[in-house]
């Protein structure tokens, strides 16, 4: 199914009431207002430098992301608080300033964007999976088991201030964690192997 397939009023009605009943009775002026709203689009903003002069990008200008994982805005207020702290420990070259905070925070930025598309992917397609329950089982299990070492990826971004760019290095390293802890039922010995060997405690 396609936007361009929902040629009639008829064919509106019918997808929503097939795929998204729960969401009808909060549309107003439906399915009129199917037609009459323009269909939008979503796109990531990757740019290597953020800083032309005396010129300054931030936030959504610098690195938009998808809202999959709920985090553009605060992207963009880590943005004002790791700025400041380079205002603050900088002298009065704004371009030196400009230039700490560029790399201070691009890695951050792609990965908070990557994590968006992936988030994504991951609603759109793993949760039909069959071990999709099982692997969120599994994490919540060595969370609570190695809380200062395993954090949930989620978790990790949207409660803590664990920069983007490690919580997205950490999170690879708990996926292939937990996908060698299903091949077997879980053991917790092999996991406190696994988790020591490659995963840092947590400050």
């Amino acid at each position: 199914v396609s936007f361009e397939s929902l040629k009639t009023e008829a064919d509106v009605v019918d997808f929503f009431n097939t795929h998204f009943s729960d969401a009808l009775p909060l549309l107003e002026n439906f399915p009129q207002s199917y037609f009459e709203n323009p269909t939008g689009r979503l796109a990531t903003v990757y740019a290597d430098n953020w800083y032309y002069k005396n010129f300054y990008l931030i936030g959504d200008a610098a690195h938009a992301v998808v809202p999959f994982f709920g985090q553009g805005m605060n992207a963009s207020f880590e943005d004002c608080t790791v700025l400041m702290d380079c205002v603050d420990s900088g002298d009065d070259n704004w371009l030196d300033i400009f230039s700490s905070y560029n790399k201070m925070r691009k890695s951050d930025a792609d990965a908070i964007a990557q994590m968006a598309i992936e988030n994504y992917i991951e609603m759109r397609d793993s949760v039909a999976q069959s071990d999709y329950k099982a692997k969120r089982e599994i994490a919540n299990s060595l969370s609570i088991e190695f809380p200062d070492r395993f954090i949930p990826r989620y978790n990790m971004v949207s409660f803590t201030s664990i920069p983007y760019s490690e919580v997205y290095k950490r999170g690879k390293i708990q996926q292939e964690i937990i996908s060698q802890l299903m091949e077997n039922e879980l053991d917790l010995q092999k996991a406190e192997k696994l988790i020591t060997e490659k995963l840092s405690v947590l400050s």
